[in-house]
């Protein structure tokens, strides 16, 4: 509603009336939708889920049956047989024939679907079925002992050692590389290189060279010189306007402790007695309607609801939005160490059902624990005692079958 009809609206008027603020959240009427002989041409028409892709030229176009074969037919052609014996003989015939092909050396040697025959007068020993051709492997040294030789005696070790030597060059870990050179000295003691002169002061005569033999006598021009242009060991750097008047201990800045705020009170200030006080509400709730006021009788009562809903039935399916605790979830201890039936999807309530004496039976046979008849009834018969049930469970069961085993082996031998 335009409560100031006579006032020019603010901002620039668009040139083109269509796209003003009115069109984008009043929209005009859906445009009208494609011919139906335009339709094939759109990708919408073909490219649906589900749909068969087919060209555009074959939309309605009439097809032959679903039982019709595109391409072209193979004819029959001439067998093998047929193409290399162009004549069908049958009977004499084809005995005659084969007698006169036999003055061939063609079809004498090399005979149609059979190997080639060469005619050759073999020995017999050549006829026998163990008979092999070529020339026997000799037992020659395995690979592992040609290359990592077995260690014999010293001599030969040595003598081992210098040929691998010789040959690839390879010495023992640790070994230390001659070369056979005839040295004047031993080199398992001699050491080689120029002996220092006279005793060396270590670290403190690097640091301090006017403490070792033989010092130099300089200008005092120089040495100051030296001093004031380079930085000396272990001290501030002279900058040339001499030692001030200050004794041997003075220690330039502030001492350490004698300011009254230091950074701990610059951040928390300094709290007075009140500000330091417990809250007033430290362990007891202020708001009204909210209080925990206790009764006679209520000195031990806990307050609050528990963690663990057992005053709940559990619920047969329960759903995966409920956090509620029913007392039926694992325990820490099962949770770092799982069971070893978790693997396989069996729980513990699968061992604690009771079951009926035909299923107990069928699992135990299942599990390879195949009891005779009269032993696995008296079992059975135990467990029912123990839980005073009709139907007893696979826990119930093992523990009536320990203590059979138990008390059949303590059982006197008459």
């Amino acid at each position: 509603m335009d409560r100031t009809p006579g006032q020019r609206p603010a901002g620039l008027v668009t040139a083109v009336p269509e796209e003003g603020t009115q069109k984008c959240l009043q929209p005009s009427a859906p445009r009208t939708q494609t011919p139906p002989d335009q339709q094939r041409y759109r990708k919408s028409s073909s490219d649906g889920p589900g749909v068969k892709q087919v060209h555009f030229g074959l939309v309605g176009a009439p097809l032959p049956p679903p039982s019709h074969i595109y391409g072209k037919k193979t004819y029959e052609s001439d067998h093998v047989n047929e193409v290399i014996r162009q004549q069908n003989l049958q009977g004499f015939t084809e005995f005659a024939n084969d007698i006169k092909e036999q003055r061939y050396a063609s079809a004498r040697r090399e005979p149609l679907g059979e190997t080639i025959s060469r005619d050759y007068a073999y020995p017999a020993a050549v006829t026998q079925t163990d008979f092999k051709f070529g020339v026997p492997t000799r037992v020659s040294e395995p690979a592992k002992e040609v290359l990592f030789p077995a260690q014999g005696s010293l001599e030969n070790s040595e003598k081992e050692e210098r040929m691998y030597f010789q040959s690839h060059g390879s010495t023992q870990a640790g070994q230390q590389l001659r070369r056979g050179y005839n040295w004047p000295v031993d080199p398992s003691d001699h050491r080689f290189g120029l002996k220092d002169k006279g005793p060396v002061g270590g670290v403190e005569e690097a640091l301090k060279p006017e403490l070792a033999e033989g010092t130099t006598l300089v200008q005092k021009t120089v040495e100051d010189f030296r001093s004031t242009a380079k930085d000396q060991l272990g001290r501030p750097r002279n900058l040339g306007s001499g030692r001030p008047p200050l004794p041997e201990d003075h220690a330039f800045g502030a001492k350490a402790g004698t300011l009254e705020w230091g950074a701990g009170q610059c951040i928390t200030g300094q709290p007075t007695p009140q500000t330091v006080a417990p809250d007033k509400d430290l362990g007891r709730s202020t708001r009204f309607g909210f209080r925990n006021q206790t009764k006679p009788g209520d000195d031990d009562r806990t307050f609050g609801v528990p963690s663990i809903r057992s005053d709940y039935p559990k619920k047969t399916l329960k759903s995966v939005a409920d956090h509620q605790n029913y007392g039926d979830e694992a325990l820490a201890v099962e949770v770092l160490f799982p069971d070893h039936w978790l693997r396989y999807g069996l729980e513990k309530e699968e061992f604690l059902r009771a079951r009926p004496k035909q299923e107990v039976k069928e699992l135990l046979r299942g599990a390879g624990i195949d009891l005779g008849a009269g032993k696995f009834e008296a079992i059975y018969s135990k467990a029912q005692v123990a839980v005073q049930q009709d139907q007893v469970s696979l826990k119930d069961w093992v523990a009536a079958y320990k203590f059979f085993e138990e008390q059949r082996l303590t059982e006197p031998i008459k």
